[in-house]
């Protein structure tokens, strides 16, 4: 569910990255009052991107990157044409991995639970070995209940390394 729950706000336009459009018909999201935005790779299935159309989704089709994943920088340009200008990456570690590795990131914001998650490392490898790696520059933590925030701008090293 992506609005606005701990603060007066306007709800979030809601962009989902779905390279093969496996987002189920029912899935809730296409049922919020805001329809969300869906950024599908350039060889997704046309029945299925006119059923979720049908459905009130915007189906947006993108060029595929070296991994066979939607080109985040197309995705980017598309939301920037569409005036939005600043965007909150919500994901699991290959989406997360993507964008930071791509160098989209300019600021985390990184909750953390007391619960243990098995399975995939939580990123991936950033830079090729022996180049710096990104550095968050003025931390700061907070608590929200039992979750501890933690925020910080992210500072990219040199492209000379």
């Amino acid at each position: 569910r992506l609005t606005v729950r701990l603060a007066d706000g306007k709800n979030p336009q809601p962009i989902v990255l779905d390279t093969h459009l496996q987002l189920p018909l029912h899935a809730r999201l296409l049922q919020n009052k805001q329809p969300p935005w869906i950024a599908a790779g350039e060889t997704a299935n046309y029945h299925k991107q006119a059923a979720l159309e049908a459905a009130g989704a915007r189906v947006w089709r993108f060029p595929l990157n070296h991994q066979g994943q939607v080109n985040l920088h197309a995705v980017l340009a598309k939301l920037a044409a569409e005036q939005i200008e600043t965007v909150m990456v919500e994901g699991g570690a290959t989406v997360i991995t993507n964008f930071l590795a791509a160098q989209l990131v300019d600021r985390v914001i990184l909750t953390v639970a007391p619960r243990f998650i098995g399975g995939l490392n939580a990123i991936g490898s950033l830079l090729p070995n022996g180049r710096s790696q990104p550095q968050l520059h003025n931390p700061y933590t907070t608590w929200m209940g039992r979750d501890m925030v933690l925020f910080g701008d992210v500072v990219w090293p040199d492209a000379a390394g």
